[in-house]
């Protein structure tokens, strides 16, 4: 029988017989299920929140007094972190496998279509295995 591709491209490759990602081959006979999933960043978002509110607040209060350069500085540490932090928090989403009554994660990407796409390559290898 020949092997059919479902999905193919230069990090992932889904065929009638084997998902293969990054380094890992994983026999779609193996496979019991797939999903897809998703990790919040919102710990990391609340930090940005924070340190940006810290920075926000430092640089004000040079104007309520006579502020020396390093709580400026420091401030400014404290904004750019922040704006950076929370400019790099992005939710990523997940392809779950389960195999031998085992869950684990075979993939992460921030690009949810992406992730979507392979899920439905998966089922749709599982479904043609029969």
């Amino acid at each position: 029988m020949e092997e059919k591709i479902f999905y193919d491209n230069a990090d992932v490759k889904v065929t009638s017989t084997r998902f293969i990602v990054d380094k890992a081959t994983y026999p779609i006979a193996n496979i019991s299920s797939v999903k897809s999933t998703s990790k919040s960043a919102g710990l990391l978002k609340l930090i940005a929140i924070i340190l940006i509110l810290i920075g926000a607040l430092g640089l004000l209060s040079i104007f309520d007094s006579e502020a020396e350069s390093d709580v400026t500085v420091t401030s400014l540490v404290f904004l750019g972190i922040g704006i950076w932090l929370y400019r790099c928090a992005k939710t990523k989403y997940l392809v779950m496998l389960t195999t031998a009554g085992t869950e684990s994660q075979a993939l992460e990407s921030k690009d949810k279509n992406y992730i979507d796409a392979i899920v439905a390559a998966l089922n749709n290898a599982i479904v043609h295995r029969g």
